[in-house]
């Protein structure tokens, strides 16, 4: 579920990232590109693929991260329980 969730939010990390270094390479008296006016740039001179640039290393890092914390959890959870039954522990 985590995949999913990166997938659907890459394109405004990409866009949102394109903003941030807008910042960064315009001079202070340059016009700054909104949201839309920044989604709009990228489609018009890029295409649609560059708002999934880096879309496989996102996918490694969530399937990882996902991965770990899915295997790490009952590990977590009966050592820190304080009864002999961990799985009665409640981890909230």
């Amino acid at each position: 579920s985590c995949c999913v969730a990166d997938a659907a939010c890459l394109p405004l990390d990409v866009v949102k990232t394109r903003m941030q270094l807008q910042n960064e390479m315009l001079p202070s008296s340059a016009p700054r590109l909104g949201v839309l006016g920044m989604g709009a740039q990228i489609l018009r001179h890029e295409g649609v693929l560059a708002f999934y640039s880096g879309f496989a290393a996102a996918m490694l890092r969530q399937a990882s991260y996902g991965g770990l914390c899915f295997g790490a959890y009952p590990l977590i959870r009966d050592a820190l329980s304080p009864t002999s039954d961990a799985k009665a522990t409640p981890m909230w």
